[in-house]
This record gives C-alpha cells, structure tokens and sequence, in this order.
C-alpha cells in the first residue's frame, strides 16, 4: 500500500497558505516513490507530481492521494509503451481497504471513461474527477513491461 508522509507538523501546507519556506515534501514508504507536491501560487489548489518515470519494471503500481477537505481532481500525463499493454485506472476508498473504480470525463475525447489504455503506443490524457466526497483516491497503473514512459500530474482544488 503506498502511504503518504508530510514533514513536521511546521511544514504542513493547509489550503490557501503559501508553501513558500516550508520545505513540504511526500515520500512514499514501501515502494520508495517521491512526490513533488507544491501549492498552486494563488489558490487553494494543491498540485502533485505522481509519476515521471522511464522504464518502469513490470507490474501493478499504486498512487495514493489523500482528499483531505479536496473535492475535485484533475489528471494529465501520458502513457507511453513501446512493446506492450499498459493501463490506467483510478479508485476511491473512505476506509482504505475496499478500493471502488470510478469514471472521469476525458477532455481530450469528450467522453466519460474508467480506463486510459496504450498498446504499443502514446496516449495523453485529460480526466476531471468532481464533487469526490472521498477519503482516499488512487491512480492503479498495469504495465507488461519495461519499455515505457509515464507522465501522471494532479490537482487537486
């Protein structure tokens, strides 16, 4: 399961504060993923690097963002696979342990979907998640292979 851990209590970034001085930083424990996570300069918007990586090994990955007092999120990236299949989902959980996969509206298709898949292929992606009355919402990522590059940012408002 991948948890996300905040500084001290001092480096906490509450919505609508400046994270200017705060050194606010997200590490995952277990799968040693770093997040960049920094507030939108202006809003109550909290912005998050979930994955920027080539050559993922093989497998089922998890990235996990707490709501908090956040109701809305948007993803943007892009699933890059040379050879083989990969697949992207998004689940919310109030209790952290029965994960629910949801549908996003794509604004890149004009369409509402649950999944984002490539096959040898490029997809970027657009998806708007609102009124998310959730505890927890996770990003699942399934890739055959190492021969990719994926691109996934959030925000959450």
């Amino acid at each position: 399961m991948f948890n996300t851990i905040i500084g001290s209590e001092q480096d906490a970034v509450l919505p609508g504060e400046s994270n200017s001085g705060k050194g606010v930083t997200s590490t995952a424990v277990g799968d040693k993923q770093a997040l960049d996570v920094s507030l939108v300069s202006g809003s109550t918007g909290l912005e998050t690097t979930l994955l920027d990586v080539t050559n993922q090994a093989a497998g089922t990955n998890y990235y996990t963002l707490s709501m908090g007092a956040y109701k809305n999120l948007s993803l943007s990236g892009s699933l890059a696979d040379a050879d083989g299949v990969s697949t992207m989902t998004v689940e919310v959980t109030n209790d952290g342990s029965t994960w629910i996969q949801i549908y996003g509206y794509n604004w890149n298709t004009n369409t509402v979907v649950n999944s984002i898949a490539t096959a040898s292929s490029t997809v970027d992606f657009v998806l708007d998640y609102e009124n998310l009355n959730f505890k927890s919402v996770r990003v699942k990522l399934v890739n055959a292979d190492a021969t990719n590059t994926f691109k996934i940012y959030a925000r959450q408002n």
